[in-house]
């Protein structure tokens, strides 16, 4: 009975329930990605403006501003 079972299980299409769960899965995986994608940017954003703020203030110094 648990073989017939288990062909039946096999056979038939997922539940509404596991489509869902499938479907978030997903959605949750890809909006983590996109998350950290976008911390990336912020961080190498944030890497370049204090790059540019260091040179600000070497050049500053250089020529006395």
């Amino acid at each position: 009975m648990e073989e017939e079972f288990q062909k039946l299980r096999d056979l038939s299409r997922p539940s509404s329930v596991d489509s869902l769960m499938g479907n978030n899965n997903n959605l949750r995986m890809i909006n983590n990605d996109s998350m950290e994608k976008e911390i990336n940017l912020d961080l190498e954003e944030n890497e370049a403006k204090s790059a540019a703020d260091r040179r600000a203030i070497q050049m500053a110094k250089a020529y006395g501003g």
